[in-house]
């Protein structure tokens, strides 16, 4: 499996094939994928996160896709964590009704209570990177 940013229009029209994920996309949004390397179904985009900085500290994850699982799943929030690390991000924050909640919880994002920071709000789920 390998971990990147989907950049191109041929890496969203794939995304937006296979997960449905046709919203559009706002400029401000950062969109990651997992690739299967080793697919023999031609599905090598195996999971999508969407993503949005609201700070330099905090990194909001606006949606999870996959079809293949909560394993994949939580791969794919452990590479999001350590690339966000890697480029100073401190949290990772999530509302507390996005789609795929029971992942995020399993992976560790609590609910939060007032942190005292104004990009985090209160009722939120949040990860420590």
């Amino acid at each position: 499996m390998v971990f990147r940013r989907l950049e191109t229009p041929a890496d969203f029209s794939r995304a937006c094939r296979l997960f449905g994920a046709c919203e559009p996309w706002s400029a401000d949004e950062i969109w990651f994928g997992l690739w299967n390397l080793t697919a023999t179904d031609g599905d090598a985009l195996a999971a999508i996160a969407a993503t949005r900085r609201n700070s330099p500290r905090v990194v909001e994850v606006r949606a999870i896709k996959t079809h293949r699982g909560y394993a994949v799943q939580a791969r794919l929030l452990r590479e999001l964590a350590d690339t966000c690390r890697a480029h100073g991000v401190e949290w990772l924050i999530a509302t507390a009704d996005a789609a795929g909640t029971d992942v995020l919880r399993r992976q560790g994002f609590v609910l939060t209570a007032d942190l005292n920071m104004p990009e985090i709000r209160a009722g939120w789920l949040a990860l420590q990177v």
